[in-house]
């Protein structure tokens, strides 16, 4: 996949790239771009064109939009939604389960008698469903991350797997990553097959990642590709 606009002359991330940079040091430019990705994701029109070998693809299908790296939020209720679909059928095939099928049914006959001594005139209890347990139990994806790359990097996985997406942009991201962090997300985004694009107004050359290609757009709003 390859990501362009039609106000840059040059691809923002080329087929061959996993991860890239786009630096945008033109204030209001920098807006516009970031203003065209949101409308975008909503299903709304934009300068950005999403395509796969020449093809066009859907940016509100396949693109997400991080503009906030410090509030991801790791358990978005359509991935949790996902998740316990795929548990429920785990569970249904473990023969493990069978035994925690018999604790649940004991349990529902005991909280049955406990309540039925209250006299209060309530209605007869039904066996919970797996979907149930696991919301009782709190059941969700890792948020404790020692480190900021590892926490984007789990997350772009969640994203993929459970909400579809394949193309990932992020912004402001490193600023808050020191070099060597930059390149240990890069080098997992690759290992994973993501591609991954990041925003910034600013990146100084001692943090840029070696080897990775940046599209540069200065103040005049001249493009320079540095690699």
């Amino acid at each position: 996949m390859k990501l362009v606009h039609t106000m840059l002359e040059n691809e923002i991330l080329q087929e061959q790239q996993t991860s890239g940079f786009l630096v945008v040091e033109n204030p209001d430019f920098l807006l516009k771009i970031c203003r065209d990705l949101l409308s975008q994701c909503g299903g709304e029109d934009g300068g950005f064109v999403l395509s796969d070998q020449h093809k066009p693809l859907s940016i509100a299908r396949n693109l997400h939009f991080i503009d906030n790296p410090l509030r991801i939020d790791h358990n978005p209720r359509k991935a949790v939604t996902a998740l316990y679909k795929e548990l429920e059928a785990h569970l249904a095939e473990n023969p493990a389960s069978a035994e925690l099928q018999s604790l649940m049914e004991r349990m529902t006959e005991l909280l049955s008698q406990i309540l039925l001594e209250s006299r209060m005139g309530l209605a007869e209890l039904e066996q919970p469903s797996w979907n149930s347990v696991l919301k009782f139990f709190d059941v969700s994806f890792c948020s404790d991350h020692s480190g900021l790359e590892e926490a984007i990097s789990d997350y772009l996985n969640i994203a993929r797997s459970y909400l579809g997406f394949s193309f990932f942009v992020l912004f402001g991201a490193c600023q808050f990553l020191t070099k060597e962090r930059l390149e240990m997300l890069c080098k997992q985004n690759a290992y994973d097959g993501l591609k991954l694009l990041f925003i910034e107004s600013f990146l100084p050359d001692d943090k840029r990642p070696a080897g990775l290609r940046s599209l540069v757009v200065d103040k005049d709003l001249c493009e320079i590709i540095q690699v």
